[in-house]
């Protein structure tokens, strides 16, 4: 007791010599802090597990920070891509293993996605050591410093040339004829610019209109923009395939089945860019990731339409964005777009192109 109104609680060796402090008001306050200390005390560090950890750690962000849905499954999503297990322990895990791991995601993903994916982690693990949970003796990950130039939307990222893109198109459609559920997740994100948490979601009812129409305003926490909200037109070449995936299913199932108990899930957004880097390796092209496909979307929309002056408002409707300003910084490839200004003004000049 200090004083005449002051109570302290004290926690010793929650790790090894630590002794942590806590003041109450009242005897009654104090009682109830012992309370809730010992109840956190009887999981103890060693026994709790990374799903565990993450699981908490999720319902702290909805009921003390109040966060949105999707912002919550987002951050789950990338703890999980980061830590991989989630029935390890989560003091197994170490810094030599996080920059490892690191490592590896550094040659699966874009830059903008393994340091998003790091940032997550870090705080994670910052929550982790504070007070009262102390579940770990330091983060592992503190010293791993973020690598690589952030650029923003689909330009930052590897685009296909136009003789790529082709190549690409041949295998994922050749793929897609055998009835390669992937390809043509691929292929939804060049011919329609689709994210991939949009692909995986979608169901039987929303191909829609006979195959022409596909809805992505049925769940409202996928709608990162306005504009994202309507129906989109499905380009010829795929109602196919999508007809095809909706055939003999019930309105609310999914167009791609959930992969078998214990394997890597369909329905998890790193499946379609999985399958975009699958068919970029059997087409012998440099890898490309899925976003890379959407940007290169928003290129051809730019390039067809160049000429009535409307291609950045094209891509923007292909691309749904509210803003032409996204659009034009980050999903039209200035390259491309100038190799066929100059094409232009060569055919203009009577030389065409050559």
């Amino acid at each position: 007791r200090r004083g005449k109104e002051r109570w302290r609680v004290v926690l010793r060796d929650r790790t090894p010599g630590s002794r942590e402090a806590f003041s109450a008001a009242t005897q009654e306050e104090a009682e109830l802090l012992k309370e809730r200390l010992t109840a956190n005390l009887e999981e103890a560090p060693q026994e709790r597990t990374v799903e565990k950890a993450i699981t908490d750690y999720l319902s702290w962000l909805v009921a003390d920070k109040g966060n949105k849905a999707t912002s919550v499954a987002s951050t789950g999503w990338a703890l999980r891509r980061f830590l991989n297990d989630g029935d390890r322990l989560l003091t197994s895990i170490s810094a030599r293993w996080c920059e490892k791991r690191y490592e590896e995601l550094k040659q699966e993903l874009a830059v903008d996605s393994h340091r998003n994916l790091l940032s997550q982690v870090k705080t994670f693990f910052a929550w982790c050591l504070e007070k009262p949970r102390r579940w770990v003796s330091g983060s592992p990950v503190a010293e791993i410093k973020g690598s690589g130039r952030r650029n923003p939307g689909g330009k930052g990222k590897v685009q296909p040339t136009l003789d790529e893109a082709q190549l690409w198109l041949d295998v994922a459609y050749r793929l897609a004829d055998d009835g390669d559920d992937g390809a043509v997740a691929a292929l939804m994100t060049l011919l329609m610019g689709l994210r991939a948490t949009e692909i995986v979601t979608r169901t039987a009812r929303d191909v829609d209109g006979g195959g022409t129409l596909l809805r992505l305003d049925l769940r409202d926490e996928e709608v990162k923009t306005e504009g994202s909200a309507k129906p989109v037109l499905v380009p010829a070449a795929l109602q196919p395939y999508l007809i095809e995936r909706k055939r003999d299913k019930l309105p609310g199932a999914f167009l791609f089945p959930a992969a078998p108990r214990g394997t890597r899930g369909r329905h998890d957004r790193d499946w379609p860019r999985e399958q975009v880097h699958r068919i970029c390796k059997l087409a012998s092209i440099p890898q490309v990731h899925a976003h890379g496909m959407r940007g290169m979307r928003g290129t051809l929309e730019v390039i067809a339409n160049l000429q009535g002056g409307s291609g950045i408002e094209a891509a923007q409707r292909a691309l749904r964005h509210d803003s032409k300003t996204t659009t034009s910084q980050s999903y039209a490839a200035d390259s491309a777009v100038a190799e066929v200004k100059q094409a232009k003004v060569l055919e203009m000049l009577g030389r065409g192109g050559k």
